[in-house]
């Protein structure tokens, strides 16, 4: 079964983070902080029974199921007539931990009272909606918000869907801003195991089954409000400050700028005719960046790498270069800094070991400097025997410590858990 678990990133937002029968589960926050000592949802039997400890209504001499309120019986949620196709019992084993519930709560409170939320799924190709016979529809975010706005009628809820193919976590580590605005009520982040080896994605009845997980949850955040309204103190609760990160020193990123597909077009000053703008996506998903085959080719890119007000000339930041990185056809290049900026030259193949094709970081410490021009260029030498450099997008960031450097020394990678490889 898939896996369910509430996770925090600022007071504003309430984060779930999960996965699929398909996906690896990585869990942030995985202890549940009771509401002020009442409900503690370790098992629950049904979508409006609770599992409660002694404070709890349900736990008093001749308390019922049937006697306890409902979030049903709110004069804003409509009938729809929604079954879902798995049954109570595997639904509740799906949810590992609910985290804490506090901005779910207020967000889960505005449905109750008749307001719009907003919803962001963040994540990869499945949330993109790979394997759905029709985006939109069949997905299973489409399924989701279809249930959103079928049971809570009237004024429409906003969803945003945060959903790439082919990148990495680690993108959405340092462009989650970029993604996702800091008003979002609840933001969905579906983790899976892209990169290793894992090529599948659901079908219609995968995504049915996704979907019936977020509204399983989505109905549990209902049902606690609907026994616990929000007092005064759960305002409070929810702003609290994050505890600090699992892994030491892995902080988000300080002034993050992220500039991915049609972003990247302005930043390119010159480049050699072998070099095309092209698309390698769809009309509908595009997938936009510089494509080039011929060795000795080189592309300019120019911009401003002071990312923060208090960097000064001099000063270190992070530049990742998205690359494309495949099993077929890549070829290596270099990444030096040629004007205004200084840095390492950088030196890296596109070529996976693993048999897929995705978005790849690779990164160079360079100085912060108003106007900072990097050259990109086609080596001859190959793994692969032919020479496709492609060039995605381009991000930058204040924080130098999530670096990683791989033992060859000749290739920097941006990762979530860098600071654990270090040299």
């Amino acid at each position: 079964m898939a896996n369910i678990v509430l996770a925090g990133r600022q007071a504003s937002s309430g984060w779930v983070l999960w996965a699929s029968p398909l996906l690896l589960l990585a869990a942030g926050f995985m202890a549940y902080q009771t509401q002020r000592g009442q409900a503690t949802p370790a098992a629950l039997a049904g979508c409006d029974l609770y599992t409660s400890n002694a404070d709890s209504p349900a736990a008093q001499p001749g308390a019922s199921a049937s006697a306890l309120p409902s979030w049903r019986a709110s004069p804003h949620v409509a009938a729809t007539g929604y079954q879902a196709s798995l049954t109570d019992r595997e639904l509740s084993k799906g949810v590992v931990s609910f985290g804490d519930k506090s901005r779910a709560r207020r967000a889960m409170a505005k449905l109750l009272a008749g307001q719009p939320i907003s919803i962001a799924f963040v994540s990869g190709s499945i949330t993109e909606g790979k394997g759905a016979s029709q985006l939109g529809k069949n997905d299973y975010v489409a399924r989701a918000l279809s249930w959103l706005n079928g049971t809570f009628p009237g004024k429409p809820h906003r969803l945003l869907n945060a959903g790439h193919s082919a990148v990495p976590s680690s993108y959405f580590s340092l462009c989650v801003s970029k993604e996702v605005p800091d008003d979002v009520d609840v933001v969905f982040v579906e983790v899976h195991d892209n990169g290793y080896m894992d090529r599948w994605h659901p079908a219609d009845k995968g995504h049915q089954w996704l979907a019936e997980l977020v509204i399983y949850w989505l109905q549990q955040m209902l049902l606690d409000v609907a026994l616990f309204p929000l007092e005064a103190a759960d305002e409070e609760e929810a702003r609290r400050t994050l505890p600090p990160p699992m892994y030491g020193g892995n902080w988000e990123a300080g002034s993050p700028t992220c500039m991915i597909g049609q972003e990247l077009k302005p930043l390119v000053s010159s480049h050699t005719p072998e070099w095309n703008w092209t698309n390698e996506g769809t009309e509908q998903i595009p997938k936009w960046g510089y494509t080039s085959t011929i060795v000795g080719s080189s592309l300019e890119l120019t911009l401003n790498t002071c990312v923060a007000n208090h960097l000064t000339s001099g000063d270190f930041i992070t530049l990742g270069l998205a690359m494309l990185a495949s099993y077929e056809h890549m070829g290596a290049y270099s990444a030096a800094c040629v004007e205004g900026c200084t840095c390492e030259t950088l030196i890296a193949d596109g070529t996976s070991k693993d048999h897929n094709s995705q978005m790849n970081f690779v990164a160079l410490l360079v100085t912060a400097a108003d106007v900072c021009k990097i050259k990109l260029t086609v080596l001859k030498e190959t793994q692969s025997g032919e020479h496709k450099v492609r060039l995605l997008g381009i991000l930058l960031s204040e924080d130098k410590s999530g670096v990683l450097v791989w033992p060859t020394k000749k290739e920097i990678v941006l990762g979530v858990d860098a600071t654990l490889y270090n040299s």
